[in-house]
């Protein structure tokens, strides 16, 4: 079986980014399969193939500045390596409906008849990825999803989104997980709680996204502080481009002053490692039911587990059912969160020996990339 991974995400942009690219090729290795990566690196186009866990880079083109033309030398390339180098598999991680990839999939559906054309999607319905009409670029995107979408869905074999079960488009879907990373791990290196329980949460907290859910927490925190029986220490340490002076903390001055709230700023994944060391409760999705958004499969949330903490969530999750005891389940509405409950969660998972490496061990055990990917290997062999 030969598979074609091609990216339209810059390898290099971000952490989180490359840790998902690798650990979705590096499942569908395993399967058994030969695999080639074409994606954007620093600007250019470049080919390598995966092997023993690395990318080995055959091919880097010079640097684009344009993102158009960057774009379209992507697409040529990738059509000319598919093309004579046939594949049974091309599997495209996030593609706008645009026309070059619809002349893109057209053109290798043509060659190459027999080959599975899956195209990533963030989420469906893919309304919620499509940005609000603000500026021009956001009027040329709904355009051509609009013009160009029948045509991607006449050319692709499926759909693979995450966490989403269902026809995608009037097209069949593959549903998919994020996978929890196997990073290097010693337990002498992280904390437990002993004095405080430090809560951290990571997430873009920009002014027109509200599906983060921060304001539950707060409110929590909150309640938590002005009643005098509960002397548990709870600071909730908050990774992203926010402050004290942001609108959403106005009603919490009492929680700032008691320095339960502490602000890290945007922090690189080197950064991010060393401060999980010190935390103990990861907060996930707190607020994507109000994006009517049921499942999600967020990469954060692997990551605090990933790294030995527990975490708390409001959103179901296909890979962590309600008999996996390392996420605390939250109503998934606009509720207050009870701080108390979340105190005794926390309590449960450390009373035990070597918690964080336990913690992280099931994790991967419920949601390695391997498990992640399955349905992929089932689709495209037939099975």
């Amino acid at each position: 079986m030969r598979c074609i991974y091609l990216s339209l995400i810059n390898y290099e942009l971000d952490d989180g980014y490359n840790r998902k690219t690798l650990g979705q090729i590096a499942a569908l290795k395993n399967f058994g399969w030969d695999l080639h990566i074409i994606c954007y690196r620093n600007n250019s186009i470049a080919c390598g193939i995966f092997e023993n866990g690395i990318i080995s880079w055959l091919f880097q083109s010079k640097k684009f500045s344009n993102i158009v033309i960057r774009r379209i030398f992507l697409f040529l390339y990738a059509a000319s390596y598919i093309v004579k180098n046939p594949n049974n598999l091309v599997y495209i991680r996030y593609p706008r409906a645009d026309f070059l990839f619809a002349l893109f999939l057209l053109y290798i559906r043509l060659r190459i008849p027999s080959a599975k054309l899956i195209s990533e999607i963030p989420t469906y319905p893919f309304k919620f990825e499509l940005p609000k009409i603000y500026k021009l670029k956001s009027v040329i995107i709904r355009l051509n999803e609009l013009l160009f979408r029948p045509i991607v869905n006449l050319a692709t074999s499926a759909y693979s989104v995450v966490a989403y079960a269902d026809n995608a488009f009037g097209v069949r879907s593959i549903r998919i997980e994020n996978g929890v990373d196997e990073i290097d791990f010693d337990e002498l290196l992280y904390s437990h709680p002993e004095k405080s329980i430090e809560m951290v949460f990571v997430a873009n907290f920009s002014a027109n996204n509200y599906r983060h859910g921060l304001d539950r927490l707060l409110e929590g925190l909150r309640l938590y502080c002005n009643n005098k029986n509960n002397h548990q220490l709870v600071r909730l340490n908050i990774v992203g481009d926010v402050t004290c002076r942001d609108k959403i903390f106005e009603p919490y001055q009492k929680v700032l002053g008691n320095n339960l709230l502490v602000f890290h700023g945007r922090k690189s994944f080197d950064e991010l490692k060393a401060l999980y060391r010190k935390m103990h409760l990861g907060v996930g999705c707190l607020g994507f039911h109000r994006i009517s958004v049921t499942h999600t499969s967020a990469l954060k949330e692997r990551e605090y587990l990933s790294f030995g903490m527990p975490i708390i969530s409001s959103s179901a999750d296909f890979s962590f059912d309600e008999k996996f005891p390392y996420r605390l389940a939250l109503p998934s509405d606009d509720s207050v969160i009870d701080i108390n409950k979340v105190v005794s969660f926390v309590d449960g998972c450390y009373r035990q020996e070597s918690p964080r490496l336990n913690i992280r061990n099931a994790a991967i055990a419920a949601a390695s990339w391997a498990n992640s990917m399955a349905q992929i290997k089932i689709f495209v062999e037939g099975k």
